[in-house]
Protein backbone atom coordinates (compact mmCIF):
# COMPACT_ATOMS: atom_id res chain seq x y z
CA UNK A 1 0.00 0.00 0.00
CA UNK A 2 2.69 2.07 0.68
CA UNK A 3 4.37 1.65 -2.42
CA UNK A 4 1.54 2.17 -4.34
CA UNK A 5 0.26 5.33 -2.31
CA UNK A 6 4.08 6.53 -3.21
CA UNK A 7 3.73 5.95 -7.19
CA UNK A 8 0.18 7.29 -7.18
CA UNK A 9 1.99 10.64 -5.76
CA UNK A 10 5.04 10.32 -8.16
CA UNK A 11 2.42 9.95 -11.10
CA UNK A 12 0.61 13.29 -9.59
CA UNK A 13 3.83 15.25 -9.48
CA UNK A 14 5.21 14.40 -12.74
CA UNK A 15 2.18 15.16 -14.42
CA UNK A 16 1.42 18.38 -12.77
CA UNK A 17 5.29 19.26 -13.75
CA UNK A 18 4.81 18.18 -17.26
CA UNK A 19 2.19 20.41 -17.37
CA UNK A 20 -0.06 16.93 -18.88
CA UNK A 21 -2.75 17.43 -15.47
CA UNK A 22 -4.15 20.73 -14.94
CA UNK A 23 -5.19 21.70 -11.36
CA UNK A 24 -7.29 24.38 -12.37
CA UNK A 25 -9.40 21.53 -13.75
CA UNK A 26 -10.73 19.57 -11.14
CA UNK A 27 -13.03 16.95 -13.40
CA UNK A 28 -9.65 16.30 -15.62
CA UNK A 29 -7.10 16.18 -12.83
CA UNK A 30 -9.51 13.43 -11.18
CA UNK A 31 -9.54 11.26 -14.48
CA UNK A 32 -6.14 11.06 -14.68
CA UNK A 33 -6.24 10.37 -11.25
CA UNK A 34 -8.14 7.53 -12.31
CA UNK A 35 -6.09 6.36 -15.17
CA UNK A 36 -3.06 6.08 -13.29
CA UNK A 37 -4.02 4.05 -9.86
CA UNK A 38 -3.64 0.32 -12.20
CA UNK A 39 -0.60 1.32 -13.34
CA UNK A 40 0.25 2.74 -9.93
CA UNK A 41 -0.91 -1.00 -8.13
CA UNK A 42 1.05 -2.91 -10.74
CA UNK A 43 4.32 -1.17 -10.84
CA UNK A 44 4.16 -1.28 -6.87
CA UNK A 45 4.12 -5.26 -7.48
CA UNK A 46 0.47 -5.85 -6.15
CA UNK A 47 0.62 -9.11 -9.08
CA UNK A 48 3.12 -10.81 -7.31
CA UNK A 49 2.09 -10.69 -3.90
CA UNK A 50 0.14 -13.35 -2.14
CA UNK A 51 -3.59 -13.69 -2.91
CA UNK A 52 -4.10 -13.26 0.93
CA UNK A 53 -2.44 -9.74 1.07
CA UNK A 54 -4.38 -8.67 -2.37
CA UNK A 55 -7.62 -9.72 -0.71
CA UNK A 56 -6.75 -7.18 2.20
CA UNK A 57 -5.80 -4.64 -0.23
CA UNK A 58 -9.10 -5.11 -1.85
CA UNK A 59 -10.90 -4.58 1.55
CA UNK A 60 -9.52 -1.43 2.21
CA UNK A 61 -10.56 0.18 -0.43
CA UNK A 62 -14.31 1.87 0.50
CA UNK A 63 -16.89 0.49 -1.58
CA UNK A 64 -18.38 3.47 -2.41
CA UNK A 65 -15.41 4.63 -4.41
CA UNK A 66 -15.66 1.64 -6.40
CA UNK A 67 -19.52 2.52 -7.47
CA UNK A 68 -17.67 4.90 -10.44
CA UNK A 69 -16.78 3.57 -13.72
CA UNK A 70 -13.52 4.76 -14.15
CA UNK A 71 -12.60 2.69 -10.72
CA UNK A 72 -14.16 -0.70 -11.82
CA UNK A 73 -12.36 0.09 -15.84
CA UNK A 74 -8.80 0.33 -13.36
CA UNK A 75 -9.66 -2.58 -11.35
CA UNK A 76 -10.39 -4.48 -14.88
CA UNK A 77 -7.02 -3.46 -15.69
CA UNK A 78 -5.52 -4.40 -12.60
CA UNK A 79 -7.26 -8.09 -13.25
CA UNK A 80 -6.38 -8.31 -16.48
CA UNK A 81 -2.44 -7.31 -15.44
CA UNK A 82 -2.40 -9.85 -13.20
CA UNK A 83 -3.85 -12.64 -15.21
CA UNK A 84 -1.19 -11.95 -17.94
CA UNK A 85 1.95 -12.36 -15.23
CA UNK A 86 -0.20 -14.85 -12.52
CA UNK A 87 -2.76 -16.99 -15.16
CA UNK A 88 -6.39 -17.33 -14.46
CA UNK A 89 -6.43 -18.68 -11.31
CA UNK A 90 -5.52 -15.88 -9.40
CA UNK A 91 -7.23 -13.34 -11.99
CA UNK A 92 -10.55 -15.27 -11.07
CA UNK A 93 -9.48 -15.20 -7.19
CA UNK A 94 -8.92 -11.43 -7.69
CA UNK A 95 -11.66 -10.55 -9.30
CA UNK A 96 -14.11 -12.90 -7.13
CA UNK A 97 -12.65 -11.10 -3.91
CA UNK A 98 -13.70 -7.70 -5.60
CA UNK A 99 -16.78 -8.45 -5.75
CA UNK A 100 -17.53 -9.68 -2.77
CA UNK A 101 -16.23 -6.38 -1.44
CA UNK A 102 -18.78 -4.62 -3.53
CA UNK A 103 -21.47 -6.40 -2.53
CA UNK A 104 -23.78 -5.30 0.47
CA UNK A 105 -24.19 -7.20 4.04
CA UNK A 106 -27.29 -8.81 4.46
CA UNK A 107 -27.93 -6.23 6.91
CA UNK A 108 -27.33 -3.33 4.97
CA UNK A 109 -29.11 -5.04 2.26
CA UNK A 110 -32.12 -5.24 4.68
CA UNK A 111 -31.95 -1.64 5.63
CA UNK A 112 -32.15 -0.68 1.90
CA UNK A 113 -35.14 -2.67 0.76
CA UNK A 114 -36.68 -1.32 4.23
CA UNK A 115 -35.96 2.85 2.99
CA UNK A 116 -37.11 2.11 -0.13
CA UNK A 117 -40.66 -0.54 0.57
CA UNK A 118 -43.90 1.51 1.29
CA UNK A 119 -45.32 -0.27 4.41
CA UNK A 120 -48.67 1.89 4.22
CA UNK A 121 -51.73 0.04 3.28
CA UNK A 122 -52.75 1.17 0.16
CA UNK A 123 -55.80 3.43 0.48
CA UNK A 124 -58.18 3.12 -2.20
CA UNK A 125 -59.23 6.62 -4.08
CA UNK A 126 -62.27 8.35 -3.24
CA UNK A 127 -64.37 9.69 -5.60
CA UNK A 128 -67.08 12.10 -5.19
Amino acid sequence: MERTKDQLQFKMEAGLRRGEWDESKPEKLKEKAYDSHSKAYLEAGLADLPQEDIDKIIKVVDRMDMIDSKAIKESLEVAYEIYDKKGFGKAAETIGTGIKHLMPSKYELAKAIDSRVDTKPIQPPVYK
